[in-house]
């Protein structure tokens, strides 16, 4: 939010809302998400901060961090159990 002009930071740890963050907040944009504030950076210039806005969105992911765990101790225990069996035999 800072890189798109709507938040600035005084001093550390601490962040103030500009008047452009006030313009949007009484907007009531349903979302505020990266290609949102791309286009608030791209209408106020290329960059902000000398540092230009990410080009894409991280991949979303389906799968639930329980999900991921599970997979996780699976191809473990699929592994564990491949180097068992070679050793023994």
């Amino acid at each position: 939010m800072r890189k798109a002009g709507l938040l600035e930071d005084p001093g550390r740890g601490k962040f103030r809302i500009t008047e452009s963050g006030r313009r949007v907040l009484k907007s009531r944009p349903t979302r505020t998400d990266r290609k949102f504030l791309r286009q608030l950076a791209e209408s106020t210039g290329p960059a902000i901060d000398g540092q230009a806005l990410p080009e894409e969105d991280p991949p979303e992911t389906t799968v639930t961090p329980k999900e991921a765990l599970q997979d996780a101790y699976e191809t473990l225990r699929n592994s564990l159990a491949e180097e068992l069996l070679e050793q023994v035999m």
